[in-house]
């Protein structure tokens, strides 16, 4: 079940207690997540209001991508690392990036200035919900974005897992499945395809491994709430007022936009920034 919000408006040392206060349970899997917004939900940008048409034409997305970059995509293992590349890329995913640091989740939700609280978010994971990137698990969930929103909502409306596997949409899922792993049999779980998953990624990408990064996986189902099997969720609200100081102390700690953001042109933007302020 959800804890009550915890209001910290002092600074990251009252942060970082409360987020003590409430620990490592050794047998489960603990991530953060930082929102500059304290209203914003645990939902994938695919999943969001604004992106109602990206949503209609996921799998029209991810093959135009792919096609018009093909080198890029190359060494990827599978559809859900296609779709780590993607979110990297800023483009609409079913993933919701997390990190084991909660220093980077409070770097995040500090990020921007809001005219809102920001809000960090600790979550809990069961054994049961996690998986590595590989799972076949998590390449069915993935390969949900090679289906029509038709096909999606086909599988929606089945009854149970052997309707699933014998209907269109189904078979459908199973053949892109089988792209992956030729000799995957037809034993979807529909549970999986609505169920969500914290997975852990291969460190093969600078920002993953710079943020401490893993990945939440959504299929049928397009929100995390309190209460759902599997995941504990606490929320530590952050005054819009503290939030610019917050920030100067997460980069004063080694947090800074060039340290969460590796690449070339993130580094020379903070440096151009830097001369253009003096």
């Amino acid at each position: 079940m959800a804890r009550p919000k915890i209001h910290v408006s002092d600074n990251i040392w009252d942060i970082l207690k409360e987020i003590e206060k409430w620990g490592q349970d050794d047998g489960k899997h603990t991530v953060y997540r930082g929102h500059t917004d304290y209203r914003h939900k645990l939902r994938p940008s695919l999943f969001r209001s604004q992106n109602e048409r990206m949503k209609n034409n996921e799998r029209n997305v991810l093959r135009e991508l792919i096609t018009k970059h093909p080198i890029e995509f190359s060494s990827d293992v599978g559809i859900f690392e296609k779709l780590v590349r993607m979110q990297h890329y800023g483009l609409p995913t079913r993933l919701l990036d997390v990190t084991y640091n909660p220093l980077v989740a409070i770097y995040f939700a500090c990020e921007k200035c809001s005219k809102y609280d920001a809000e960090i978010i600790a979550i809990r994971v069961d054994p049961a919900h996690f998986k590595y990137f590989d799972s076949d698990t998590v390449r069915c969930i993935s390969n949900l974005s090679n289906l029509s929103q038709s096909e999606i909502k086909g599988l929606n409306s089945v009854a149970d897992s052997s309707a699933l596997n014998a209907s269109e949409s189904g078979k459908r899922l199973h053949d892109f499945v089988m792209q992956e792993r030729p000799n995957f049999q037809p034993r979807i779980d529909k549970k999986h395809l609505s169920d969500f998953y914290l997975v852990e990624p291969r460190l093969n990408n600078p920002r993953i491994q710079a943020q401490k990064g893993a990945f939440l996986i959504f299929g049928l189902e397009e929100e995390l709430k309190a209460g759902t099997n599997g995941f504990e969720i606490k929320k530590f609200r952050i005054d819009k007022n503290k939030t610019t100081e917050i920030r100067r102390n997460v980069e004063m700690l080694g947090f800074s936009e060039s340290n969460i953001y590796p690449e070339l042109s993130k580094t020379a933007d903070m440096i151009k920034r830097k001369y253009e302020a003096n």
